[in-house]
């Protein structure tokens, strides 16, 4: 069974910390993806299934998430390489890599946080349980089939 989007939040809000990101900036990036190169115009489209930002463009652009590619005869843009490999590694996440629990590398789960970040730190330490235990299952499984 698929169960992608079982940790969607828990995967989004780590997104989020990672990425210092807003979440309708991130739904408007997972949005724009696809396209090789995008209008203001198509932008616009897409940016209006969230919640209204006048400066979200500008902000995207100057955050590293969005360049600009052509300016004349028709200003165009593009998903930037960070906001690429950014994008990948939740699809990663999504279909079943853990996520970091060190500290060093994950800021949920430093000493001084958030309570919202414990919440999800908890949440983050199930889901990589689940990970675990799923892919334990499907060695046995795998062991037990080449018997």
């Amino acid at each position: 069974m698929k169960d992608y989007l079982k940790y969607w939040r828990v995967i989004r809000y780590w997104a989020k910390v990672k990425w210092n990101i807003q979440e309708a900036d991130l739904d408007v990036l997972l949005l724009v993806y696809s396209e090789k190169f995008f209008s203001k115009e198509t932008f616009d489209t897409m940016e209006s299934c969230v919640a209204w930002d006048r400066g979200r463009m500008e902000r995207l652009i100057r955050n590293g998430f969005i360049g600009v590619v052509q300016e004349e005869p028709r200003r165009l843009f593009a998903i930037t390489p960070s906001a690429k490999a950014m994008i990948t590694l939740i699809y990663k996440k999504l279909e079943g890599e853990e996520i970091s629990e060190n500290p060093d590398s994950n800021e949920i789960f430093a000493r001084k946080v958030p309570y919202n970040h414990k919440v999800y730190r908890k949440m983050i330490e199930n889901m990589n349980a689940t990970i675990r235990q799923r892919r334990l299952s499907l060695r046995l499984r795998d062991t037990d089939d080449h018997q």
